[in-house]
């Protein structure tokens, strides 16, 4: 198992419980996972004007690419697996990303995964975790 760790809360309104117990497991890198929590605002590159066709494929190329192991995914060709870039054509908001210092942290590349032919997501890897950060249907992001 793990090693029991206690984390202390902050105070923001008064409370009789001060801390709680949780249990640190070591961490795992051989499989993918996916963050979308610095997914760039504008709509043209999030979520909000996916169509739920796209959706669809994407969820199941997230699913895909995460049941293997990560090193394979990385080794897969472009059209399967990754294919990494140095810029992007069009800059995207990623503001909040850059000054959490976790796009320092990444591969210095840009990598990309395809939603079949209907688009490409592009992120930053660090690990085993991908930083979604743009999704891209109309596919002027970058040079293919």
């Amino acid at each position: 198992m793990g090693k029991k760790v206690t984390i202390p809360l902050k105070e923001s309104k008064p409370q009789n419980q001060k801390k709680i117990d949780i249990v640190r497991r070591p961490m795992r890198y051989d499989r993918l996972s996916f963050n979308f929590s610095f997914l760039t605002s504008d709509k043209n590159y999030n979520l909000e004007k996916l169509e739920s066709s796209h959706q669809k494929k994407l969820l199941k190329k997230m699913k895909t690419l995460s049941s293997d192991h990560v090193t394979r995914v990385k080794l897969l060709r472009k059209e399967q697996g990754f294919e990494f870039i140095e810029i992007l054509k069009k800059s995207i908001t990623i503001s909040e990303f850059v000054s959490s210092g976790r796009f320092d942290e990444c591969d210095s590349k840009y990598c990309i995964f395809r939603i079949s032919d209907s688009g490409r997501v592009i992120g930053k890897i660090y690990n085993n975790l991908f930083y979604v950060l743009a999704i891209d249907t109309r596919f002027d992001l970058y040079d293919h």
